[in-house]
């Protein structure tokens, strides 16, 4: 098959997943209301402000009657921020190693005083002519797409620079303040991350104290959202499809993201778009060439650098730790506690992923070999932790409440534990679980189970209803096991891969024998049969993969393991 019949193939594919998965309700923009009371109330306060000017800049002969401010001072026209998107952009502070473990945002930039917002009035009118050119689009945009990316970015700039200037004059506490990542544009665009994809515009994050100044380069562990511009407004299906495309990039090199945002820009239609595990979420268009579409995009902008960071998509109980070289990570270990307390945590540390969330939708499976061992000092370029462990990390399918799913890992590798602790004649090998249990964060104050109910706080009950019902509800899990395995292609010969598969054959059939659990089929009272569609899709046995109502036996599991 030819390349350009592949790229079809392809193509046709993402369309298709598109469709299948893509909702719109517009309520998918109030995720990003921050949790915090003090900064909620801040970013209504910034959003009628910079609205306000905004609207002075681009329709500066135009009477405003809006004399309100929204509760902050008005400032003279020589304290409105620079916008400039072309002046001396500040390099990329990382060290260049793109490795996965090394997959933390190193866009901080020199942190300081507050930004003194003079301003140069002929860069003023360059910039706010390109954006008022962006903003008077009513049809397809009529120059070529990349012409649309620097008004874009200016006026991301613009808003970003007055909400750095109005939260350092606020009265939040510092405490507050710190909670808060200001978002801003990637310079060079249209470059190719991982040498095989291009994008069109990228935002990245920096401390609310750093001076707001886009890098020139960001790699894809680096980037907060991805636009996807398009000169024509009837060209959203293909904006979407590929903003599809490369956000599955985004999860493969997070380890840390739980879901990821990103933005299609068509002609002056602007939409946010949320993928989560089960579903890709758009909001209606944000029309900039009207009062209220502008409003909502700045609103929007402002939202994302107050919110906290876990609104963003990241997991704060993964955290990449910059002085050592490694990542610490949070393993709970409370399944059966549905209280709001944070319950037993244990922390572990690695540098390694052996597997990779590289798919957009599912359970986005992450392992990762680690240690209990905190290391003393910085590991040394391209140096691995010595694991002890392995960590499996998953949004897999759940009940609401954790005491009522039936269908449960970590209760399932408990049971197999208590079995085999004092009763293993047979010397069985199976999987050790440590700890394990329902990943939790605190967020506003109070600690939050990670789950699709928490993704999707704020939206609508309708939209609510539609991705956290009975088939599509997942719970953010994390198992912790030992001993560590060797993968299959490490055997040597064809005597010793029979031997291996033996022994794993043997464990399948003493865990249902002494356990009563059938692989990926957990049952009670030995019945040992279910009818819903459960495992991996690539190795199921055709009885899990058709749903069908025949008794489940070992068989299934050797049928399983020769796919």
């Amino acid at each position: 098959m030819s390349c350009e019949a592949l790229a079809e193939e392809r193509r046709a594919k993402i369309l298709r997943l598109y469709s299948e998965r893509h909702i719109v309700d517009d309520s998918i923009r109030d995720i990003t209301r921050p949790a915090n009371a003090a900064l909620r109330h801040l970013a209504v306060k910034i959003t009628d402000w910079v609205a306000k000017k905004m609207e002075q800049l681009l329709n500066p002969k135009s009477p405003n009657k809006d004399k309100t401010d929204g509760g902050i001072a008005t400032r003279t026209r020589s304290r409105i921020a620079n916008t400039s998107t072309s002046g001396a952009a500040t390099k990329l502070a990382a060290s260049g190693d793109t490795s996965l473990a090394q997959g933390v945002s190193n866009l901080t930039i020199s942190p300081g005083k507050p930004t003194q917002l003079g301003i140069d009035d002929a860069q003023l009118a360059t910039d706010f002519g390109k954006i008022k050119r962006w903003t008077q689009t009513k049809d397809d945009y009529d120059r070529s797409e990349k012409d649309m990316y620097d008004p874009i970015r200016s006026f991301i700039t613009y808003v970003v620079r007055h909400v750095k200037d109005r939260l350092s004059l606020s009265s939040v506490s510092e405490e507050v303040r710190g909670e808060c990542h200001l978002i801003h544009p990637v310079e060079i665009t249209d470059y190719k991350p991982d040498d095989s994809t291009r994008i069109d515009i990228g935002l990245a994050n920096t401390k609310y104290n750093a001076a707001i100044e886009m890098c020139f380069r960001a790699s894809y562990y680096q980037l907060r959202a991805i636009f996807e511009v398009k000169k024509c407004k009837d060209d959203v299906d293909e904006a979407f499809a590929q903003l599809h495309e490369y956000t599955r990039q985004m999860f493969a090199e997070q380890h840390n993201l739980r879901f990821a945002l990103g933005f299609t820009v068509c002609a002056g239609d602007v939409r946010l778009c949320h993928f989560g595990p089960s579903k890709a979420v758009s909001s209606e268009p944000m029309d900039v060439g009207t009062r209220e579409g502008r409003r909502a995009f700045i609103e929007l902008l402002i939202n994302m650098s107050l919110c906290d960071s876990s609104q963003l998509g990241r997991d704060p109980t993964m955290r990449y730790l910059s002085e050592l070289r490694c990542w610490q990570i949070d393993c709970p270990d409370d399944d059966d506690d549905d209280d709001g307390r944070s319950g037993k945590v244990a922390q572990y540390y690695f540098t390694n992923a052996i597997c990779i969330a590289d798919r957009l939708f599912g359970r986005h499976t992450r392992c990762f070999l680690a240690t209990e061992s905190r290391p003393t000092k910085q590991l040394e370029e391209g140096q691995s932790l010595e694991a002890t462990v392995v960590i499996k990390d998953a949004f897999a399918f759940a009940k609401p409440i954790a005491s009522e799913d039936d269908r449960d890992e970590v209760k399932t590798l408990k049971k197999i534990r208590e079995t085999f602790h004092d009763n293993n004649p047979d010397d069985i090998l199976y999987p050790k679980i440590v700890v394990g249990g329902r990943v939790k964060f605190k967020r506003g104050g109070q600690f939050v189970k990670d789950n699709t109910s928490t993704i999707y706080e704020g939206v609508s009950k309708e939209l609510l209803a539609i991705v956290s019902s009975d088939s599509l509800f997942r719970a953010h899990r994390r198992i912790v096991m030992e001993s560590i395995g060797e993968p299959l292609r490490t055997v040597k010969t064809a005597k010793e891969f029979v031997a291996v598969i033996c022994d794993a054959m043997q464990c399948h059939y003493a865990i249902l024998d002494k356990c009563k659990i059938l692989h990926r089929d957990i049952s009670k009272d030995k019945k040992d049969v279910r009818g819903e569609m459960t495992g991996t899709f690539p190795f199921m046995s055709l009885n899990n993969l058709t749903c069908s109502n025949v008794k489940r036996t070992s068989l299934d599991d050797w049928e399983s393991v020769v796919y």
